[in-house]
């Protein structure tokens, strides 16, 4: 059998993505890259960059990024085995046939086999209070069996002895766990089964809801990665769902399985769910690829508010339209739509209020307001948010709501978003913003360039370094000292989907420098600069808050290394000075 790996990067070596992605893109060459008019997006300068050394491609418009398989998969709409197909034709490379499936393949068809029987079990006698479960919630026969819900029999080896002579693919799909003492048992006991379809219809996973009373698992669980599965690119409903938006350009984003099957049940399929995670950016442009706007209708409760808060960044950077509806507290869409009809509920939806119009009272309402540490957190989480919002009438507004919100002077609040913004880029065309990167980036930059080596900079930072990037830092570093090296391919191992995005566009851009040397110093140190910077707004948040308390002592102690804190920027200031 074909090592689908070796497999994989035997076509990747031999496929010039420069070529490729020029059969469907006017490419002209610009330094050491390859810009044309994005594919993907409609736009009138081009933002696309193609990079033929680091073997990636990124859009600075619609940030749809990848190597040679994640272009062809957008481009002709493939999963990986058909985009491997695909591409390995083309460079002439042999894949197994017929008699010796690739390894993807035969894990498909395992997935296949067993989400047909869950679905079996969910008719058998064992499965009776299961089905009944999704009676009670209203779901019918007819329902159930078009999301292929299923059951998972009770007892540690049901699937292990079903699917007896395929123990290694059950495995490496994440349905059995090997204890510590070595034995292996199922995954899924006595749960209802909703299994986990992407785009093509194809099961990925699957998600298990407890029908034990005393289980002492979680409430959901769900598949861990695997080869076919990573919870954070798949949208629940998205293949139904994709076929559904229409003329509306819209899709509907909720939490729960439930909500997306009532939804669909009703009649209202455009109806996605994040599947209980804060929405990755690649989620966002899965969204964006079959929709303009998006309305949120996540639970009121504050993990569905907060959920909501974290992934709106995402949407805005992929370019949607966000809006956010409004449901009666203690209530989600499945119960609503079940107790008020489906007609209600497309018209609250149609009435969706733009994002920015809600932001602001639902971050304050994750804070205590009547303490100024509450109103710092606040600024601290709004700020950044407010800098990525390029509408001038929008954010003119955010400032007016948040000045309000925290009864502080707008003159004050716009001060803070123009200082923070004054060190971003000014408004450039389209083909010259690449060549602009913050602080962070910079570093990572340098390091995934090769101008810096890990062990130099791991001994001048850390994570806490980092107020963005700490996970992509620490992915980096991770990488280099696992494999030895931070190149591409593995580097792509080690980061999570959410970064994919930044980590091409740091691989395309191409920041002009004179003395890499001492830029990478000077980076360091404003890096350094900028931690401690952080530090004394904390720490004078902390001074106030003291005072507002009167308790002395512990205000003195506080000022005594908010001191300490501003003599090392001071000299860290000095030390910058002197590389200018």
């Amino acid at each position: 059998m074909q090592d689908r790996q070796a497999v994989k990067e035997t076509v990747r070596a031999r496929t010039d993505i420069v070529a490729l992605i020029g059969r469907y893109v006017g490419l002209r060459q610009q330094g050491g890259n390859f810009v044309g008019l994005c594919p993907f997006h409609e736009e009138k300068t081009p933002s696309f960059t193609v990079s033929p050394d680091k073997g990636v491609f990124h859009c600075f418009g619609c940030k749809a990024g990848g190597d040679v398989f994640a272009f062809v998969m957008r481009a002709e709409k493939l999963q990986f085995p058909q985009a491997l197909e695909f591409l390995a034709e083309l460079a002439g490379v042999e894949l197994a046939r017929a008699g010796v499936p690739a390894p993807d393949l035969q894990l498909r068809q395992l997935n296949e086999q067993v989400a047909q029987h869950f679905e079996r079990a969910l008719s058998s006698a064992p499965g009776q209070h299961a089905a009944g479960y999704l009676k009670d919630r209203g779901i019918k026969g007819r329902t159930a069996k078009d999301f292929r819900l299923g059951y998972a029999p009770p007892g540690w080896q049901h699937l292990i002895n079903t699917f007896r002579r395929q123990s290694a693919g059950l495995k490496a799909l994440g349905l059995t766990i090997t204890s510590a003492q070595g034995r292996s048992y199922d995954r899924f006991r006595d749960r209802l089964i909703f299994p986990l379809l992407d785009v093509q219809g194809q099961v990925a996973g699957f998600a298990g809801r407890t029908m034990s009373q005393d289980d002492q698992g979680p409430k959901y669980l769900n598949t861990p990665t695997t080869p076919l599965f990573q919870k954070g690119t798949l949208l629940y409903g998205i293949h139904r769902a994709a076929e559904a938006v229409g003329q509306s350009d819209t899709l509907v984003l909720v939490e729960g399985y439930t909500d997306v099957i009532t939804a669909h049940q009703y009649g209202m399929r455009n109806v996605v769910a994040s599947m209980g995670t804060a929405l990755t950016k690649v989620q966002a442009n899965l969204c964006a690829r079959y929709a303009k706007r998006i309305v949120l209708a996540f639970d009121q409760d504050t993990a569905g508010q907060k959920a909501t808060l974290r992934g709106v960044q995402a949407l805005l950077e992929a370019g949607l339209d966000v809006r956010m509806i409004q449901l009666p507290a203690g209530t989600d869409p499945d119960a609503f739509i079940r107790e008020r009809g489906v007609a209600e509920f497309e018209g609250i939806v149609a009435q969706a209020q733009p994002f920015f119009e809600v932001y602001v009272p639902l971050l304050g309402s994750q804070h205590d307001l009547s303490r100024a540490s509450g109103k710092q957190a606040v600024l601290n989480e709004a700020l950044p948010f407010f800098q990525g919002v390029h509408n001038l009438y929008w954010r003119d507004h955010l400032v007016q709501k948040l000045a309000y919100t925290l009864n502080l002077p707008y003159e004050e609040i716009e001060r803070m978003v123009r200082v923070r913004s004054s060190s971003r880029a000014k408004p450039l065309e389209q083909s010259e913003r690449r060549w602009h990167l913050g602080l962070e980036e910079q570093l990572l930059y340098f390091l995934i360039q090769g101008h810096v080596s890990v062990e130099r900079a791991t001994a001048e930072l850390a994570k806490d370094d980092f107020s963005r990037y700490g996970e992509l830092w620490e992915s980096i570093v991770g990488c280099y000292q696992q494999h030895g090296t931070i190149q591409l391919e593995t580097l792509r191992e080690h980061v999570d989907p959410a970064w994919q995005t930044t980590l091409n566009r740091l691989c395309v851009s191409e920041l002009p420098t004179g003395n890499v040397t001492q830029d990478v110093e000077v980076v360091i140190l404003k890096l350094k600069i900028e931690r401690l910077e952080r530090g004394i707004r904390s720490l004078e948040a902390d001074i106030r808050q003291a005072e507002a308390d009167e308790n002395g002592k512990r205000a003195k102690q506080l000022q005594m290394k908010l001191l300490e804190i501003k003599q090392r920027q001071a000299e860290l200031r000095n030390k910058h000075s002197s590389k200018q």
